[in-house]
């Protein structure tokens, strides 16, 4: 039985969204990206690095401005651009302002952290630093608070790339539990000289372009990324008569607890995930019509999620990855991947699997090839995130076009 048809749960829809990466600063130009993309990954220039690496850096003038806040930082001006977006696209569908405000980061402050650490290491001046008001994670979300003056309950989650998606999952939750008619969710992070290095020092990135699930792999390409979702009750919307881009059907999180940076063997953690989510939202694996898939581009993460897929779909279930468009944006990945699967189904279009058409042997899915593929009008899609630490999240979003 799904979760929507027990009597005393709401239905979730989502009512706004915006975002910013490196494939555009707001979800016009993210459209027009997706369905003709560009190569946009490139050399770094924020930070400086002993080894050579390519990334998604989103432009400085995209997210620039003045700004007089103890909770200034970068994430959370990207943050800001994206939230702006969302709340005035939700307002022009008849929306109010968020009662309740969650969102997820993997590392967002740490760029403040390190210009601090970088100036004692220095022959200059040592720079100011408060840790609690611009070095956490949470500082982001207080920016955002701060300057949309949002003054319901604010909550951040870290659980590395899955941190939206629970944001996104644990925000649909408070919806149709009834304890708020409207809550901000998404996530941010910020390409930074911890976050490269440390996944340098794992052999997981490297100077070449992601290949998501093809035969030879180099690694995964790391990205700036911010993207929020409004959601309401469907039931108001609909009531209403108000416009709403898409249901939030159903969700599975489950955590491996087996390793800090590996998947759980066989996938098992993501396999769970993934039938929660189909339970939750009343469907059979077949129901599914296109899967937005993690897919980083490592070796063991693109193996062990399409043997995950495999073992729970069809083999004619299409499955994409966006990493090869925007990078691994990490705590924004999950939201801004399931703006995209939203996008798709409105466009009734699964973007193609960026920019390889053909799996490798070791990754048993059908990949939605360069041009991308017609979606039915009702559309049911599966979006996976999974993390560090053995954290999985799959949402299943049902399209409203055609209904």
């Amino acid at each position: 039985m799904s979760l929507h048809d027990k009597g005393h749960f709401r239905r979730v829809a989502v009512t706004g969204m915006g975002c910013i990466s490196v494939a555009g600063r707001d979800i016009c130009e993210l459209r027009q990206m997706l369905y003709a993309p560009q190569q946009l990954f490139r050399k770094p220039t924020r930070v400086s690095l002993g080894f050579d690496i390519v990334v998604a850096e989103i432009p400085e003038s995209w997210y620039a401005g003045e700004f007089k806040s103890q909770f200034d930082t970068v994430a959370g001006r990207m943050s800001y651009v994206a939230a702006q977006e969302c709340l005035e696209d939700g307002r022009t569908r008849g929306a109010q302002k968020p009662e309740g405000f969650i969102m997820g980061s993997s590392a967002a402050g740490q760029e403040q952290n390190e210009t601090f650490v970088f100036s004692l290491l220095g022959p200059g001046p040592v720079h100011s630093h408060d840790f609690f008001k611009r070095g956490v994670v949470a500082s982001a979300g207080r920016f955002v608070s701060e300057q949309l003056d949002i003054q319901g309950q604010m909550m951040t989650i870290s659980t590395a790339c899955t941190s939206s998606a629970n944001a996104l999952a644990l925000g649909a939750s408070w919806i149709a539990a009834g304890r708020y008619d409207s809550v901000l969710v998404g996530g941010c992070d910020d390409i930074c000289a911890t976050t490269l290095s440390g996944f340098h020092t794992l052999l997981l990135t490297g100077p070449s372009p992601c290949q998501p699930f093809a035969a030879i792999r180099p690694g995964m390409t790391l990205g700036d990324g911010a993207a929020f979702l409004l959601l309401e009750p469907l039931e108001r919307c609909l009531a209403e008569q108000r416009e709403w881009y898409a249901e939030v059907a159903g969700f599975g999180m489950t955590a491996d607890a087996q390793h800090m940076t590996s998947p759980s063997v066989g996938g098992v953690g993501a396999i769970r995930a993934m039938q929660q989510a189909l339970a939750m939202a009343g469907l059979k694996p077949e129901d599914i019509s296109w899967i937005n898939a993690h897919g980083t581009g490592t070796e063991l993460n693109d193996r062990v999620e399409s043997e995950a897929i495999h073992s729970v779909f069809p083999d004619t279930t299409p499955v994409s990855s966006n990493k090869g468009l925007f990078g691994h944006t990490l705590g924004a990945a999950g939201a801004l991947e399931a703006i995209v699967s939203i996008v798709a189904m409105q466009s009734g279009r699964a973007p193609q699997n960026f920019f390889n058409d053909t799996a490798g042997p070791d990754c048993p899915v059908r990949l939605v090839p360069g041009g991308g593929l017609s979606l039915p009008d009702r559309s049911n899609v599966l979006s996976n995130s999974f993390g560090f630490g053995g954290s999985n999240c799959s949402l299943i979003f049902c399209g409203n076009k055609g209904q």
